[in-house]
C-alpha cells in the first residue's frame, strides 16, 4: 500500500512538472508572437493600413456628386425588361452559339433610342468628382460590401455595357466623334468606380473598363479615328491610376482583417461571422460538417497561439501585396503569381492567410487591367500614326519621333530615367506591357496589325492566344477592317 501511495505521489508530481512546462512554454510563445504581431501591426499601419475601420471608411458624398448616385437614377428610368438585358449583354459579347453580335444590333439600336435621357444621365455621371457605394459605411466592416451595395455595383457594370454599344452603334453610322466621346465616358466611369475604397469596387472598375476597351476595339474595325481623336482617348487612357486605387483598396481590405482578428481575441466575433468573411468557398465546403467544432477551437485560449501565427502570417502577405505597387509592373507581376502560389500552400488552419490569396489574385486583376489599358494606349499611338501617313508603321519604335498627348509628354519629361523609351527628346512614351517588361509585340497585317503581350506565362508564344488566364500563350489584340 505505501509503494503504491508513493507511485501515485510522483506521477502528481510528473503531471504537475509537465503541467507547469506546458504552461511556461505556451505563456512564452504567447508574448513572443504577441511582441511579433505588434511589430508588425506598426509596420503595416506604416504602409498605409488604417488603424481602425472607422478610418477606411471613406466620408459621405452628395448625390449630386456622387457617381453612382447618378448612375442609379439613370438605370432606374430605363425603359426595359430582361430581355432588353439580354440582347445588351450578347451583343457585347458576339457569341456565335447565340446568333452573334447581328442578331441583336436592332434590338439593341431600339433600346437606346429610347432611353437617350438615360443615357444622357450616365454620361453625365462620369464626369461626378466621386463614386461612393455607400452613404454611410457601417461600424462593423464584415457587412460592408452589402452596404456597399451590389445594386449600384450591378447598375454601373450595366452603365457601362450601354455606353460601349451605343459607341459600336455610332461608329457603324459613321458619327466617330460620338463613339469616342461614348468610349471616353465608359473609360472615365470605371476610374470612379474604381476609387472607392471597397475591393468589390476595385474589381467592378477593372471589369467596366475591359467592357470600354472592347467596345473601344470594336470602334476601330468601323472606322478611322482623326489623329486628334487618338491623342483624347490616349490621354484618357492615361489618368487611370491603378497603382493609387489598388492600394487603397487593399489597404481598406486589410483593415477589415484587423478588425476581425481584434474581435476575435477579445471575444466580441459570431462564428457565423467570421465564416462568411474568412473562409473562402473551396474551404467552407471541406469544413462545413464541423465547422462549429472548427472554428470554436480556433476561437478558443488553446486556439490562441494558431490565430497569432495566422494574424503574423496575414500580416506579413499583406505588406506583400501593398509592396506589389511600389515595384515595376513585370517585377510586381511575377512576384504576385509566386506569392499566390504559395499563399495557396498555406496550412489550412491559417484561415485568414488562406484567404489573402484572394488579394493576390486581385492584384492579378490588376495586371491583367494595365496590361488591356497599356495595349490600347499602343492602338491609339499606332491609329495616330496612321491617321498622319496614311499607313500603319514597320515596328512600335517608330512611333517615338512621333509626338502623341499631353499626357505622354508629361509623363516623358518627368519619367525619362525611369521610362527608357522616352529618351533623346521624343515626344511620345509608350506604355510596356506588364508580362514581359518590355515593348508590346507588334505585327503589321495586310488590313491592319497585331498586338500582344506576353501573359501570365511570362513568355513570347509568338502571337498564339491562351485558352485561359494562367495558361501558355499571349493576350492578343487583332485590330482590322
Amino acid at each position: 500500500m505505501p509503494r503504491r501511495s508513493s507511485t501515485a505521489r510522483f506521477v502528481a508530481k510528473l503531471a504537475l512538472i509537465v503541467i507547469l512546462a506546458v504552461a511556461a512554454t505556451y505563456l512564452l510563445l504567447l508574448t513572443d508572437l504577441q511582441r511579433v504581431v505588434k511589430c508588425r501591426l506598426d509596420r503595416i499601419h506604416r504602409a498605409g493600413v488604417p488603424r481602425t475601420w472607422a478610418e477606411a471608411a471613406p466620408p459621405d458624398v452628395p448625390d449630386n456628386k456622387n457617381a453612382v448616385a447618378l448612375c442609379l437614377r439613370a438605370y432606374d428610368s430605363l425603359n426595359w425588361g430582361p430581355r432588353d438585358q439580354m440582347a445588351v449583354r450578347e451583343f457585347m459579347s458576339n457569341r456565335p452559339q447565340t446568333g452573334g453580335r447581328q442578331a441583336y444590333r436592332a434590338q439593341v439600336r431600339r433600346l437606346l433610342a429610347r432611353n437617350s435621357s438615360a443615357l444622357a444621365l450616365i454620361k453625365q455621371a462620369s464626369t461626378a468628382p466621386q463614386c461612393r457605394f455607400a452613404a454611410k459605411w457601417p461600424r462593423t466592416p464584415y457587412i460592408a460590401v452589402d452596404d456597399g451595395g451590389f445594386r449600384g455595383h450591378l447598375a454601373m457594370r450595366g452603365s457601362a455595357r450601354l455606353l460601349a454599344a451605343d459607341a459600336m452603334l455610332a461608329a457603324e453610322q459613321g458619327d466617330m466623334q460620338y463613339a469616342v466621346e461614348s468610349c471616353r465616358a465608359g473609360v472615365r466611369l470605371s476610374a470612379r468606380v474604381t476609387s472607392d475604397p471597397a475591393i468589390i469596387s476595385f474589381l467592378v472598375g477593372i471589369a467596366m473598363e475591359s467592357i470600354s476597351l472592347r467596345g473601344l476595339q470594336e470602334v476601330l474595325q468601323r472606322g478611322e479615328l482623326t489623329a486628334d481623336q487618338c491623342r483624347a482617348l490616349f490621354d484618357e487612357l492615361g489618368r487611370l491610376d491603378l497603382d493609387r486605387t489598388f492600394r487603397r483598396a487593399v489597404a481598406a481590405e486589410g483593415a477589415r482583417a484587423l478588425w476581425l482578428f481584434d474581435a476575435m481575441n477579445r471575444g466580441r466575433a459570431r462564428r457565423d461571422v467570421f465564416r462568411d468573411l474568412a473562409v473562402t468557398s473551396d474551404y467552407r465546403e471541406q469544413v462545413a460538417g464541423a465547422w462549429d467544432a472548427y472554428a470554436g477551437l480556433y476561437m478558443s485560449p488553446v486556439g490562441k497561439l494558431v490565430r497569432l501565427k495566422d494574424e503574423i502570417t496575414y500580416l506579413d502577405l499583406l505588406e506583400q501585396t501593398l509592396a506589389l505597387t511600389a515595384k515595376p509592373d513585370h517585377q510586381g507581376a511575377v512576384e504576385c503569381e509566386a506569392a499566390s502560389r504559395k499563399a495557396e500552400r498555406l496550412p489550412p488552419y491559417y484561415l485568414l492567410s488562406r484567404w489573402n490569396a484572394y488579394l493576390f489574385r486581385m492584384a492579378m486583376a490588376r495586371y491583367r487591367a494595365i496590361a488591356l489599358r497599356n495595349a490600347m494606349q499602343v492602338a491609339m499611338a499606332l491609329e495616330a500614326y496612321h491617321a498622319r501617313f496614311g499607313a500603319y508603321p514597320d515596328a512600335l519604335g517608330r512611333l517615338r519621333a512621333y509626338p502623341l498627348g499631353a499626357w505622354a509628354a508629361a509623363e516623358a519629361a518627368e519619367s525619362r530615367e525611369q521610362a527608357p523609351h522616352s529618351r533623346g527628346g521624343c515626344a511620345t512614351w509608350l506604355p510596356l506591357d506588364p508580362f514581359s517588361g518590355k515593348d508590346f509585340s507588334y505585327r503589321r497585317q495586310a488590313q491592319g496589325f497585331l498586338l500582344w503581350s506576353w501573359g501570365e506565362d511570362f513568355k513570347d508564344d509568338n502571337g498564339v492566344p491562351f485558352a485561359h488566364y494562367g495558361l501558355p500563350g499571349d493576350w492578343v489584340w487583332v485590330f482590322e477592317r
